[in-house]
């Protein structure tokens, strides 16, 4: 059985063929950084999460801090076992900052497969604002600052991942993308964050940087075709126009895929539709 348990914003946990993975997890409290921080409201205590999670792998898909949260990966280096998994910035920015041993980063590049465990993973690169090369240079404008600790902490590719296991579903993770960076394959699970605009850090006029509802349903009905739709980051705190969830399961469950809409509890498994 493949299960889902949403944390609120970004951030997941998955388990599938034996393994369990968490998905940019954004779980640090307001106090852990200075006043830039935007917390994620409902995320778990990590003694409520390591009741209910011992994550086998840790994946950040991207240098943002709302998925690669630096505190929330130093409390998960120092008390797991997890191996971290992401594009040659994100694993090499976990062992210059927490010293993590070689043997518990998995780096990909870009259309790289590879096994984590029992599931076959696949990488593909996503379209977002402040990644690649940008987001490299802007990253480099915050190193060294005390007072930007963990705003951005590397730019790179914006990984999303294909996910397989034998007699199991197949699983697309999104990450943050917009629709030219999703791929065109069919799958059986699509988990796809999705929300309004926000405001561009530079010049604060409203701008789109991530799939929005449009997006969403040209994505499943034309190209992924899954069973299941799980849509997250719309709940996030920051987007400056509604996200109106119930509008889009009702568009995708009425439309021609015939895919099942999941908005699961905060912090609850739920089990995903097999293949």
């Amino acid at each position: 059985m493949t299960s889902f348990a949403w944390h609120g914003s970004s951030s997941y946990s998955l388990r599938l063929g034996g393994v369990e993975l968490l998905v940019d997890p954004h779980f640090s409290r307001a106090e852990q950084y200075a006043d830039w921080y935007v917390p994620n409201p409902h995320a778990p205590a990590w003694e409520a999460y390591f009741r209910d999670h011992r994550p086998d792998y840790v994946v950040i898909t991207h240098g943002h801090f709302d998925h690669f949260d630096l505190e929330a990966v130093r409390r998960l280096a120092a008390d797991t076992r997890a191996t971290f998994v992401g594009s040659a910035d994100v694993t090499g920015t976990i062992a210059r900052h927490f010293g993590v041993a070689p043997e518990r980063l998995l780096t990909f590049e870009p259309g790289q497969s590879r096994r984590l465990a029992g599931v076959a993973a696949t990488a593909h690169e996503g379209v977002h604002w402040f990644t690649g090369e940008e987001g490299r240079q802007a990253a480099a404008r915050f190193e060294g600052r005390p007072d930007r600790w963990g705003v951005m902490p590397c730019g790179g590719p914006m990984l999303g991942f294909v996910l397989e296991v034998p007699e199991g579903p197949t699983v697309y993770c999104s990450g943050d993308t917009m629709l030219e960076g999703v791929p065109r394959l069919k799958v059986d699970a699509a988990i796809i964050c999705t929300g309004g605009m926000v405001r561009h850090p530079v010049t604060r006029e409203p701008q789109k940087c991530i799939a929005d509802a449009g997006d969403v349903v040209t994505a499943v009905e034309g190209w992924l075709k899954p069973r299941a739709l799980v849509p997250v980051h719309w709940d996030a705190p920051w987007f400056v126009t509604p996200f109106d969830v119930e509008a889009l399961r009702a568009r995708i469950e009425r439309g021609p895929s015939g895919a099942r809409v999941l908005i699961p509890p905060y912090n609850t498994w739920t089990d995903l539709p097999r293949g």
